[in-house]
């Protein structure tokens, strides 16, 4: 580790640079103490680094033990990435009430690993999944605000899936293991998958062949149920390629109405 550190007018910046975690970590931690309760930032650029492993230090050192263990041992691969944060606290609840950022992430050529969301919507489709999902690439883009992470983009394309949380997706830590997770899932099963479902497959499937499974989870992350499935994107699907039949048919559907009313009238 390489550490350059200045302190003026009440303000500590210290800049590293870490070799760590099979990557390079570049980070800036600033302290000012002109702020009430010591305001604090930290900006860091990860590259190579291999994501589980950070992700679970960081969580041991933000949340309480109950809490983290809940979210650890998720996803590992190799993540480049990028973080802003700032705010001001006197104590860890403070810190947290406080903060403040932005969070930039793409974590390549990886695994999820017991993500119960994803599992039981899943089954609930009867899609047969492990408790490892392998992925090519997992990218996400969320803010830190008022005790809560939002997911301004959240993406894991996998060789036979793609699972996205739309915009407006969010999880609160401001009451630890009872924070609430708000999570719109849009996902797509590739095409060698949707051509098991039969018809539904078929006609519920986009132009190329991609079949989406749907679903909208609201529970607190202490106590998660079964997401609710949505149906909107399918149906829709089954809607347009139903009137594109009508109308590719329509000509013969006419002919054999009108040899139909010729045979009973006779004309």
């Amino acid at each position: 580790m390489v550490s350059l550190v200045k302190l003026a007018n009440k303000n500590l910046n210290m800049t590293n640079s870490i070799n760590g975690y099979s990557g390079t970590i570049a980070n800036t931690v600033s302290l000012d103490m002109n702020v009430p309760g010591l305001g604090y930032g930290l900006t860091a650029d990860v590259n190579g680094v291999q994501s589980g492993d950070l992700v679970d230090a960081f969580l041991d050192s933000f949340l309480k033990p109950d809490f983290a263990k809940e979210l650890k041992n998720k996803v590992a691969g190799a993540a480049v990435a990028k973080l802003s944060i700032n705010g001001a606290g006197a104590n860890m609840r403070d810190v947290k009430k406080n903060l403040n950022g932005s969070v930039d992430y793409k974590i390549v050529n990886g695994k999820i690993r017991n993500f119960k969301i994803l599992g039981d919507l899943l089954a609930s489709v009867k899609v047969n999944r492990s408790d490892e999902i392998n992925f090519r690439e997992f990218t996400g883009k969320h803010k830190i605000a008022n005790q809560r992470v939002t997911f301004d983009e959240f993406r894991i394309i996998c060789d036979d899936a793609r699972y996205t949380v739309a915009a407006g997706g969010y999880v609160n830590f401001d009451k630890n293991m009872e924070s609430m997770v708000s999570l719109p899932l849009r996902n797509d099963l590739s095409p060698s998958v949707s051509g098991g479902l039969g018809d539904a497959g078929k006609f519920g499937s986009d132009d190329q062949g991609w079949f989406p499974v749907d679903a909208d989870y609201n529970f607190p992350i202490n106590s998660p149920g079964i997401p609710a499935i949505n149906t909107e994107r399918s149906l829709n699907n089954i809607k347009r390629k139903g009137m594109e039949e009508l109308k590719k048919n329509e000509g013969e559907i006419k002919k054999k109405a009108t040899n139909l009313l010729k045979g009973l009238f006779g004309k």
